[in-house]
């Protein structure tokens, strides 16, 4: 039998393990007792990490952070210690003029709309609190509200797909492409360098990938190396 959160309506087999007596997942209940983000902490953590990548061949790439942003401050101390984008998802449902006072202190350029969806019941809809709170939008309704706020591009993530590596939500991408003026990156579900062709034919401007690099011998060089070969424009 399977059994649903009540909140973010992850499905289970083993609800006696996975759930309070209130019917929500342990992922919930551990995100809502989590402790408050050491903002000063994480700058140094991420100044190290900046130091890092610019010690290495890698440099040449474009740093994005997401997390816990919810002020104007900590997007300035981010970008001033090396960060180039800076990717936002929860508090966009909440505060519409956040969203706009960045881009107006940053740039469009700088500010990303972080969206993750579900696909409940053939519709997608969109979470917030790390995929853990449904905000009860439709997936292409929220993207239409992202662009009038004035973000420059969107993230956009399949939580049923993420992490799984069979691949990216193709039809999502075919449905909304046309209809969206802003730059599209799709994460989430990719497993091979066809899948990333693929996403990016179907209308994606860019690829996210994270489980690939981890789980199997694919390297983000190689992913180039084979974009580059079926004639999509890569950033050496």
């Amino acid at each position: 039998m399977i059994k649903y959160c009540t909140n973010c309506l992850f499905p289970s087999t083993k609800p006696d393990l996975l759930f309070n007596n209130d019917g929500i997942c342990n992922a919930c209940t551990n995100y809502w007792n989590r402790p408050e983000i050491n903002w000063e902490s994480r700058s140094q953590e991420f100044k190290k990490i900046v130091k890092w990548i610019k010690s290495t061949n890698y440099w040449d790439c474009v740093i994005p952070v997401s997390g816990g942003i919810k002020k104007l401050k900590q997007i300035e101390k981010l970008l001033s210690i090396g960060a180039d984008k800076i990717s936002i998802n929860t508090i966009s449902y909440y505060d519409d003029k956040f969203i706009k006072e960045a881009v107006y202190n940053f740039g469009s350029q700088c500010i990303v709309g972080s969206i993750d969806y579900r696909l409940i019941e053939n519709k997608r809809i969109c979470f917030s609190h790390s995929g853990q709170k449904n905000e009860n939008k439709e997936l292409e309704n929220w993207i239409s509200e992202l662009e009038q706020l004035g973000v420059g591009e969107l993230l956009i993530t399949p939580i049923n797909l993420d992490g799984t590596m069979n691949g990216y939500d193709i039809e999502m991408l075919e449905k909304i492409a046309t209809k969206v003026s802003l730059p599209i990156i799709c994460s989430g579900g990719c497993g091979s360098y066809e899948d990333m062709l693929k996403a990016i034919k179907a209308g994606s401007d860019g690829v996210a990938a994270a489980s690939i690099f981890h789980f199997t011998e694919l390297t983000p060089y190689g992913a180039k190396l084979f974009l580059s070969e079926h004639n999509i424009p890569i950033r050496s």
